[in-house]
């Protein structure tokens, strides 16, 4: 048997110290405790060892019950400081000691301090392993500390493994200030080595003197409630000492430019702080947990499992409990466990709850302190977590400080220990905080977010606005961005006075490390297969619907456990409906090992105003994909992690390898880890701001519902439910791994393979396993038959590769502010509505890359930067009422003189690669912020070289784009495109730009965009890239020379101008030949317009013209899946037809494309039914008419010589004359001489400057934008609001209270020369109308 002595003695060291010692070292900790004392006898006697319940005065007033623990070969005893007073820079630890009997070569006396950032630095005394420690020894240690320290821990640790050991410990001193910290040594305690007497055995409710009296004392002990600062109006030479620019300050309603980010609501700080009823702990029906008569007896001991009493309510107190801890406590139902607000601490391996935890009350919440303390290591049998079960209530509810996150008011420079936030907050001293990176790059490998702790806090009016400025301790690492209508750092609050926590001994991971591997073509990421043995404690409420939890301004730390499904730090488990009783709010949860609030099987739940940083995995998480209607509002998320290698790939730009579930992913979309997953868009997501991540917010696509309620319901499918509220919500700093790496992301497709879950991060490709394409449709609202497109709204993008990703079929980005992107604007599918946005390319945000990434080269050189893209293939988009400033020099490799290679990147960047597009860009009411000039205006996507580029093209419907100021075409000018969208013969109708990507801009008149495609020789169609880039044959207008024939390549796609009601049409040829077999497929045409075709054939030629729709979309009733087209005898007849006839003139074949999409309705008539689908997308004015893919075509079969793919014989390669009598084609669609209306758009003048002087204005509950007669962000949205380092400075994006309008002098603005640069959008908020869906 060893012992081990330990003689603490009352040595008032505080009085012994040097006074310069004590002066620089306020942070002074002395173990008293008593002489003559055996800690190994107390605890044979079941007693733990209280070494000193001091209560000392000095600089740190401590009262501590010092707890001794032992397992099998380690003995410990600790002390803790719970924070300091004060710089400290240095830690000194001094003490005497002396060995008996046996060695001290197990023996360690160590102190752990940690400093900001979650550091730790340990001091340990250089007790020698074969040193003769016989006689009283001295022993001391000193070490600075790189950065500030926070708090410390004292251990003294015997690991015995063979030897009996007799160690005497006296005068431990420890103190942590700025150099010198070291007390002078007191005379040693005991001269003689007798071992001291035991003292006298105590029953073991006594060990822990809570009196009647005392306990009174302490239930409801009402500490100084958190109030806002009184305002106070800061003077004109104070603003200037604290370096403050009243003109350049940030406030919400300065914050955007578009969007209207909702204000976070805050509690009445007043009513919250008076209230104090209904406190739990007030009871009349209480019983105490330190009472034997509770137990029918005996207290419960040091690890013993709890079951509390039936039907009875126990009341515990700071003094109630052992330190030492529990094992599993267990609330019955019908029983209750009730904290007093008197700083209790908890320490347990497991808390169930079947019957009520109650932590404070709505009306009555803890001030002093309560923590929960889970302890255990994996594996050990135990949940090590807070889990409420069947008809438990949890009950949780600590101090409100408000509120819980802000954003910067200015950019908060390195080296400055001053924050100015955007509203006043009722944060504390000593309370530690979190500001948010303004870097691209955001990881363990490039952390740049700064912990701080608070010194003062206070509410300063300047101007009309009030701002709320926090002092930190120490002074600012990093830079934090902030810039009015672009974006700005947030800054959270981490601390609470309710903690609920994992042991800091067992919870953290043991694989840590933080260096980084280096892929192809990225710098550095950080290593895979690292931080996975985390093993936090957890909370858990749910498995049947009566559980609830109200959970409120707690603080969840060293929770959650990786990789183990079901084990977050808060986690609503198959609530169902009864969702709606539960709720967290103005939380904190950080250095969290598996995600942060996590959603399951639960409708109604509320998530509101939390903090959540540090986190492995995805953090704000719908974990199962049927969940609906919750609310997460007003959140933010920052710093998370990925679980694995993090997801990226170069080399395939939109899609990945599939990533399988395994041991250490066990579930794969964590490689991606982002703050919000939204697996379910039929929710509130509102108000919430996420910085890092793989993408800010992930919106994923299941088929199908995930994890314990797989196949519940086989007819639900999440990824099909419509949007209820996206909106309000910002990211930045995020989607640094990928080029498409969004703020914003909707995309990726997480499905089952066999039981396996597997998941594709990048554009969802292939088909569903239940049928159909992977793409999210548009959703059906509930209890009708209308479909919706999904909406996002108000959102603030910044510092990511791209604002928006969306991969679906149609969707409305509306009132969107974008700033710092990489790649593009938008990256989307479908059939896609981007109203009001802001885009600001570069702002004068400083980024500080360590490597030489592809996309930090990319950021640096703005080599790859578009500011919009068009996607290449199948879709329809309408912009409207865009601003765009700082995209002049978007991309600096426009031109190659050296290879000739034409524009990668531009300000709008027309698709010509991959695939010919069709008709599917419409533009109006763009405004500049500077003029574009020719060489950065348009640029083409992928390869110039291919014989396809005559396709490029959009309709600029109000000249704002090309700054014609009329309606405007726009198509490809460059060699494979010749005159093809040379509209009008007048020279001031149509206008070259002589770019390194030429484009003609042409008046629209009555023309319109349309698309066929021509399929006539078998595998040769396809998705090859050699034969795209060799010509097939020509297109031109009829009445046009073979010179102004724009190429084709075996590409079968053909996008042009067309309007041929009265003249004129397309004419084909084809290199090899007239085919004798040819398809025209998949027609893009205008409803009620007229789109003529003709292809040369050998005279003699006959044919057989028959109108197809596929089988599974045709009227068998009428059995019209099919028609037959008749022969008429003159192509002005096949004009005037309804599409259904043909002619040939022995020179020409002539066809009209009719507006088809589906079926015939009648048998003698080509007016064709919607197609199953999108017939045509009509928003802001614009109409885009769907391409009809996959339901019909028209088959040519061609009776003529030879027996190959073409006819045998010569045909002409000119076109049919467009014109008669003698008449001169002037325009595409007119013969002869006229005088063109055209109808200019006026440039509206300047809007007066205005911004809003109340500062008391809620936008809060902002949901879905702005109404449907109100003017685009709000009145005073003008485009050249803003201030920061944009142009012209000021204010704007004001609310229409109490308005004052400043100026409308924009005479400094640049680029204010072009009329139509600076416009007021006063245009009402548009919808998509038309929407026609099949069954």
């Amino acid at each position: 048997m060893w012992n081990i002595h330990g003689v603490l003695r009352c040595a008032v060291i505080l009085a012994t110290c040097a006074s310069a010692a004590v002066a620089n070292s306020p942070n002074l900790l002395v173990d008293p405790g008593s002489e003559d004392v055996s800690l190994e006898n107390w605890e044979a006697n079941g007693v733990a060892a209280v070494l000193g319940e001091q209560g000392h005065t000095g600089w740190n007033s401590l009262r501590l019950n010092v707890p001794w623990s032992s397992d099998a070969d380690r003995h410990q005893w600790s002390q803790t400081v719970t924070e300091f007073t004060g710089d400290v820079t240095e830690i000194f630890l001094g003490a005497w000691f002396r060995v008996t009997e046996g060695d001290a070569k197990y023996f360690r006396i160590k102190v752990s301090v940690i400093r900001e950032g979650d550091h730790w630095s340990s001091l340990e005394l250089p007790v020698e392993e074969d040193g003769d420690y016989s006689e009283w020894t001295y022993l001391s240690a000193t070490r600075s500390l790189s950065s500030k320290a926070v708090w410390a821990e004292v251990k003294f640790t015997v690991e015995n493994e063979h030897n009996p050991t007799d160690i005497w410990i006296d005068d431990i001193a420890f103190c942590a200030g700025t150099a010198p910290c070291a007390p002078d040594p007191v005379t040693p305690g005991p001269a003689s080595t007798t071992s001291p007497s035991p003292p006298p055995a105590l029953a073991p409710q006594s060990a822990f003197p809570c009196t009647e009296t005392d306990f009174s004392d302490a239930i409801g002990a009402d500490e100084t409630p958190a109030r806002l600062p009184t305002t106070r109006v800061a003077t004109d030479a104070e603003l200037a000492q604290m370096e403050i620019d009243p003109a350049k300050l940030i406030s919400p309603d300065t914050a955007t430019r578009r969007a209207t980010l909702p204000r976070m609501p805050s509690p009445t700080m007043e009513a919250v702080a008076t209230q104090r009823t209904a406190c739990p702990w007030k009871g009349t029906d209480l019983v105490l947990w330190h009472d034997p008569v509770t137990w029918g007896g005996s207290v419960p001991t040091r690890g013993e499992n709890v079951i509390l009493p039936a039907q009875k309510r126990v009341l515990v107190s700071s003094c109630s409990l052992d330190p030492g801890g529990y094992g599993k406590i267990t609330v019955p139902f019908g029983s209750a466990l009730v904290f007093a607000d008197a700083h209790v601490h908890l320490s347990a391996t497991d808390v169930e709850v079947k019957g009520e935890l109650l932590i404070g009350s709505p009306t009555c919440r803890i001030r002093t302190g309560a923590t929960i303390t889970l302890r255990g290591e994996r594996d050990d049998g135990g949940q090590k977590g807070i889990v409420v079960i069947e008809n438990g209530k949890l009950d949780a509810f600590g101090e409100v400080f408000a509120p819980t996150w802000s954003k910067l008011a200015m950019t908060a420079e390195r080296g400055n220990k001053a924050l100015v936030l955007q509203s006043c907050v009722s944060w504390q001293p000593g309370q530690s905080v979190v500001v948010t990176t303004t870097q691209f790059k955001d990881s363990r490998d490039f952390d740049w977010n700064t912990r701080a702790e608070v010194k003062s806090v206070e509410c300063l009016r300047i101007g009309c606005r009030d701002y709320g400025r926090v002092t930190l301790k120490d002074e600012l690492r990093y830079t934090h961005y902030a810039a009015t209508g672009h974006y700005q750092a947030e800054v959270g609050m981490l601390s609470r006075k309710v903690v609920f926590e994992g042991d800091e001994d067992d919870s953290p991971p043991t694989d840590v490390d933080d260096s980084s591997c280096v892929a192809d073509k990225h710098y550095s990421y950080p290593c895979e297969n690292k931080y996975l043995t985390g093993y936090g404690g957890h909370m858990m409420v749910g498995d049947g619907p009566d559980a609830a939890a109200r959970i409120s301004s707690v603080e969840f730390r060293r929770m959650g456990q990786t990789n183990n499904i079901g084990r977050y730090p808060v986690h609503f488990h198959l609530l169902g409906e009864a969702g709606s009783n539960s709720y967290v709010e103005d939380s904190a949860i950080h250095q969290s090992y598996y995600r942060c609030v996590v959603v399951h099987g639960t409708n109604g739940t509320r998530v509101s105003r939390n903090v959540a940083f540090d986190a492995i995995g995805m953090c704000f998480y719908l974990e199962g994909g049927n969940e609906e209607r919750n609310v997460i509002e007003h959140n933010l998320g920052a710093h998370v992690h990925p679980i694995g290698k993090t997801l990226f790939d170069f080399d395939n730009p939109q899609t990945f390898e599939d990533v399988s579930a395994s041991s250490n992913l066990a579930i794969p979309v964590d490689v991606a880890a982002s703050p919000f997953y939204i697996s379910n868009l039929y929710n509130n997501v509102t108000g919430n701001a996420a910085s890092g991540g793989w993408s800010g917010f992930a919106f994923p696509s299941l088929e199908e519902v995930i994890g314990s309620q797989k196949g519940y319901n086989d007819a639900y499918i999440p990824m099909d439910r419509p949007s209820l509220s996206i909106d309000g919500n910002s990211a930045h700093s995020t989607g640094y791994w990928w080029n498409l790496g969004s703020c914003f992301y909707n995309g990726g497709f997480l499905r089952y393979s066999g039981s396996t879950l597997v998941y594709n991060g990048g554009r969802n490709t292939g088909q569903r396993t239940a049928g159909g394409n992977n793409r999210r449709n548009p959703g059906k609202i509930p209890g009708t038959e209308n479909y919706v497109p999904n909406n996002f709204t108000n959102l603030q993008a910044s510092l990511c590769s791209v604002a928006a990703t969306d991969w679906h079929r149609a969707s409305e980005w509306r009132n969107i502010d974008i700033a710092d992107i990489v790649d593009r604007s938008y990256n989307a599918f479908g059939a896609v509505l981007f109203e009001n946005t802001t885009i600001k390319c570069r702002t004068g945000n400083t980024q500080r890359f360590l490597g030489i990434s592809s996309l930090e080269t990319a950021f640096a050189d703005r080599e790859h930067m578009k500011m919009f893209r068009a996607y290449d293939q199948g879709q329809q988009h309408i912009i409207s009422g865009w601003h765009v400033d700082s995209c002049n020099t978007a991309s600096t490799r426009v031109y190659d003189s050296d290879t000739n290679k034409r524009a990668c990147a531009g300000i709008w960047t027309v698709p010509q690669g991959v695939n010919v597009p069709q008709f599917q860009l419409g533009v109006q009411k763009v405004t500049y912020e500077q003029l574009p000039d020719v060489y950065t205006r348009f640029a083409c996507a992928f390869n110039a070289t291919k014989m396809n580029s005559h396709a490029g093209s959009l309709l600029d419907a109000d000249g704002s784009l090309s700054m014609r100021n009329s309606s405007t075409i726009v198509g490809a000018a460059d060699f494979a495109a010749g005159d093809f969208w040379h509209l009008h013969t007048d020279a001031t109708l149509c206008e070259k730009l002589p770019s390194s990507w030429p484009m003609w801009m042409c008046e629209k008149d009555t023309i319109n965009i349309g698309y066929i495609e021509t399929h006539f020789e078998e595998g040769k169609h396809g998705d090859d890239g050699d034969n795209w880039y060799v010509r097939a044959g020509t297109i031109t207008h009829w009445g046009s020379s073979p010179s102004d024939a724009a190429l084709r390549s075996w590409d079968p796609g053909v996008t042009g101008p067309y309007d041929h009601a009265h003249i004129g049409g397309w004419f084909l040829t084809f290199d090899g030949g007239a085919p004798r077999n040819m398809d025209i497929k998949y027609p893009q045409v205008t409803p009620g317009t007229k789109l003529m075709v003709a292809f040369a054939y050998p005279a003699g030629t006959s044919f057989t013209v028959t109108a197809k729709t596929s089988t599974s979309q045709c009227d068998s009733t009428k059995e019209l899946c099919e028609a037959v087209f008749t022969e008429v005898e003159t192509s002005e007849a096949v004009r005037n037809s309804a599409g259904n006839v043909y002619a040939f003139d022995e020179t020409y074949l002539y066809l009209s494309i009719p507006s088809v999409y589906n079926l015939l309705s009648e048998e003698d008539s080509m007016e064709w039914a919607p197609a199953n689908g999108l017939v045509a997308t009509s928003a802001a004015g614009i109409t885009i008419p769907w391409m009809a893919r996959g339901t019909i075509s028209l088959e040519i079969r061609a009776t003529c010589d030879g027996t190959g793919t073409y006819c045998s014989g010569t045909v002409t390669d000119t076109a049919p004359p467009a014109c008669s009598g003698g008449l001169t084609r002037t325009s595409i669609n007119f013969c002869g001489e006229r005088q063109l209306l055209v109808t200019k758009t006026e440039p509206l003048s300047p809007s007066p400057r205005i911004t809003t002087c109340d500062a008391n204005i809620s936008t809060s509950g902002s949901t879905g934008g702005p109404p449907s007669d109100a003017p685009v962000g709000g009145s005073g949205d003008t485009p050249d609001g803003g201030s920061g380092d944009s142009p012209d400075g000021g204010s704007g994006n004001a609310s229409d209270d109490a308005l004052l309008i400043e100026s409308s002098d924009v005479s400094g603005v640049a680029g204010n020369a072009h009329p139509n640069v600076y416009v007021h959008l006063a245009l009402a908020v548009a919808t998509f109308q038309g929407w026609q869906m099949g069954s």
